[in-house]
């Protein structure tokens, strides 16, 4: 599913894999009234600033995963 993720920024994080040490960035969004994760976008904004983000949420083992769109597919 595509979607765009409409909020204000909080901060900016990253997952690190325990296998091949490789780090991803992670932007945590507030948006309504949740934080969401949008995995591999990297946000230059400061605290607070709207931002809308096109991503892609699948459904995992754990949940929802929300990445950021990396093809240059319209939402």
């Amino acid at each position: 599913m595509q979607a765009i993720i409409r909020g204000k920024f909080m901060e900016q994080t990253q997952r690190v894999n325990t296998k091949t040490g490789e780090t991803t960035p992670v932007a945590n969004i507030y948006s309504g009234s949740e934080v969401v994760k949008v995995i591999g976008f990297q946000c230059n904004a400061d605290f607070g600033d709207e931002v809308s983000i096109p991503v892609s949420i699948s459904q995992g083992n754990y949940g929802l995963y929300v990445r950021v769109q990396t093809d240059e597919k319209e939402v």
